[in-house]
């Protein structure tokens, strides 16, 4: 007999079709596990380079983030939470930065944005696109290499133009210009003309290279942030260190409140938007990537432990001719290491790519700064394929424990009946994970806020534990429901009823993607849709043009990112289903030959299937419907108050959705399997 190492090569090597639904779910794991991985590695090394303060040693800066407190006593907990807009500090403390041992000079800094406006007699227009320059304070220019070509440094009520701007618009010193500020709008006096230098760039204004400069005195009141600035950028004396400056600016400033940088922090200065982009990539790297993973983990394992029990026949007759259960156990783990590997590196490729794409939305949607990149990395990749390798290991080692610890005498006959209770530990778990559930949806609708959507993803993930680990006790309970309708549709309907009952084992395969599909697309959208509504029946707001935009941005940044997570995890699902669907299918083609020898039809045959996959379909949308409920009800309602809103076209399209995919998943293989007995 060959070596177990020998039959897993023959195997994988003659049958190859037995492997290619393991091969496709363990791809997909991966695809899975490395671009949530790579997204959360991203965050975690997310930074954007110092451009204003290239030349700045020790920047000073308010914290960008708040912290908010819950609870009190053992309870109590503190979360630091993204400001969405930029938090500044007192301009004055730009004296006490200049008195710290080694600084030559500190600067406050200011950068604000200023608008053309039409000219007043004995004034110049502007001609500037849009309209939109890019103001700073005057002393910014001893950090920024900006040099006087005209002129002087201004005063109040005056203002400095870079050399092209005054160029266009032919404005000499001594002209007055007509400007739109934060303080209304008012003529300057130009004082004189500047030529930029390499670190005067503004980010996320949109006011391009059309800069401006004012009296340091007179900027913050023109920014509308009278007496405070952006930050403190402060200059070291020659031979002074970063680290040794920054010690004692910190020192100098203590109280404050105001932190201090250096070194790459700088940039996250510049763009205060850095800390909302960590939080994205880490809510989808890692809270969505958590539960993506587990998923895929589950659903991976579910496929492989299908694929095993296929072959039960096999591993009975070679049971049968001797190998010992050590043996038949080393052939399944050596099928998964030929396997495993090959799949998670084929599955990192396209998984890169979702990704990159991924990334590029949201920095196309402004959550995160143009100057992040992608930081793709081992770690990531290496993670997707041990985890690919160990799913395998595991569900292969389980699914063939019944194989390997029948007697030889008995091998054949075991194998070819089916059994009707699933293991005594999966039993145990899978209640275990049915009364969490339970529990976590009574800690939700007793909760509010946070907490409650916190128990609520606890509460998906519970059920979904639940409904893979007793797939086959509720597939036979469901199966013995929705299987009486069919009873009264002729032959077909009864013949599917009946098989649904038998093989409850390949039922609940077939079931769960469905029932996964249908839990988290229901969740994430549906989520979106109710709190959406809950904020229809609060009016307008008095001044809403600038709230408008931004609350039209956040919203559609949050529904478009529930929206890709639920088609993210809902395509991996359906992937799923067709893929376990055509393995269920394609492993009855004797069946379905035996239905043909005795007289069915070939349409006969297509009807009984197409009755299991109304079953299917059904089963998986009221498991998948339900979960939903018990995770939005409590969560909606701890949030808002109110009820979830289900829009009844988009439910209808996740139905139809499920029942189309189900149909299509069994008609196509099934076509295929009877053309030789035509």
């Amino acid at each position: 007999m060959m070596r177990p190492n020998g039959l897993a090569r023959a195997a994988v090597r003659f049958k190859p079709a037995s492997f290619a639904g393991t091969f496709l779910a363990l791809l997909m794991s991966a695809l899975i596990v490395a671009a949530c991985g790579i997204l959360l590695e991203t965050g975690l090394r997310a930074s954007v380079p110092a451009e204003r303060y290239a030349k700045v040693p020790v920047v000073a800066a308010a914290d960008q983030y708040v912290r908010v407190v819950t609870g009190s006593g053992e309870d109590r907990e503190e979360e630091a939470v993204p400001l969405p807009d930029r938090a500044r500090m007192d301009a004055g403390l730009a004296a006490k930065a200049a008195t710290a041992p080694g600084a030559a000079t500190a600067v406050a800094d200011f950068t604000f944005p200023v608008r053309t406006a039409d000219a007043t007699p004995g004034s110049r227009e502007l001609p500037v696109p849009g309209g939109a320059l890019t103001a700073h304070g005057w002393g910014s220019h001893a950090f920024t290499g900006t040099a006087l070509t005209t002129g002087s440094a201004p005063h109040d009520g005056e203002v400095v133009l870079d050399a092209g701007t005054a160029r266009a618009a032919k404005a000499a010193v001594g002209d007055t210009v007509t400007l739109r500020t934060a303080a209304g709008r008012r003529g300057f006096r130009v004082a004189g003309v500047a030529e930029a230098g390499p670190g005067d760039t503004a980010r996320n204004t949109g006011a391009g290279d059309v800069l401006a400069w004012f009296a340091d005195t007179q900027a913050p009141a023109l920014a509308g942030h009278p007496g405070r600035a952006d930050a403190i950028a402060v200059l070291a004396e020659p031979g002074t260190r970063a680290g040794a400056l920054a010690g004692s600016v910190r020192t100098a400033l203590a109280g404050s409140g105001a932190g201090v940088h250096l070194g790459d922090d700088r940039g996250a200065v510049e763009d205060p938007g850095l800390g909302y982009a960590k939080e994205t990539l880490f809510g989808i790297g890692g809270s969505f990537g958590g539960i993506a993973t587990i998923v895929a983990i589950f659903t991976a394992a579910g496929t492989v432990a299908l694929s095993v029990s296929q072959r039960a026949r096999e591993f009975a007759l070679l049971r049968a001719v001797g190998a010992t259960p050590r043996q038949i156990r080393r052939a399944v783990a050596s099928e998964a290491l030929l396997v495993a590997p090959l799949a998670g590196i084929a599955g990192c490729l396209p998984g890169i790519g979702l990704a990159h794409w991924w990334f590029g939305q949201l920095q196309d949607r402004g959550a995160i700064p143009e100057a992040v990149r992608v930081h793709v990395s081992w770690i990531p990749l290496l993670l997707a394929v041990a985890t690919g390798l160990l799913t395998a290991l595991a569900a292969g080692w389980a699914a063939g424990r019944r194989p390997a610890r029948t007697k030889p005498g008995q091998a054949l006959t075991e194998a070819s009946v089916e059994r009707l209770r699933p293991g005594v530990v999966r039993t145990v778990l899978g209640v275990a994970a049915l009364v969490g559930g339970a529990i976590l949806t009574g800690v939700s609708a007793n909760s509010a806020g946070d907490d409650a959507a916190g128990a609520s993803l606890g509460v998906v993930m519970c059920f979904m534990l639940a409904v893979a680990l007793l797939g086959p006790l509720v597939a036979r309970v469901c199966a013995g429901l929705f299987g009486l309708p069919l009873r009264g549709a002729g032959p077909a309907g009864e013949l599917a009823a009946a098989n649904s009952r038998t093989n409850a084992r390949r039922l609940a395969s077939a079931i769960t993607p469905i029932v996964l599909a249908m839990a988290f697309a229901s969740t994430l959208v549906f989520m979106h849709t109710s709190s959406e509504e809950s904020l229809a029946g609060f009016g307008e707001v008095t001044d809403a043009s600038g709230y408008a935009t931004g609350r039209s941005l956040d919203a559609e940044l949050g529904a478009w990112s529930n929206t890709t997570m639920a088609a993210v995890l809902g395509g991996f699902a359906a992937v799923a289903a067709v893929n376990t669907l055509v393995m269920t299918v394609l492993d009855r083609r004797r069946e379905l030959g035996t239905l043909r020898l005795v007289g069915s039809t070939r349409r006969q045959v297509l009807q009984m299937l197409h009755w299991e996959g109304l079953l299917v379909s059904a089963v998986g949308v009221t498991l998948g419907t339900a979960i939903a409920a018990a995770t939005l009800i409590p969560m909606i309602r701890g949030l808002t108050g109110d009820v979830p809103y289900v829009p009844p076209l988009v439910y209808g399209s996740f139905v139809a959705a499920a029942v189309a995919l189900v149909l299509l998943a069994v008609t196509l293989p099934a076509r295929a399997a009877l053309r030789r007995w035509s």
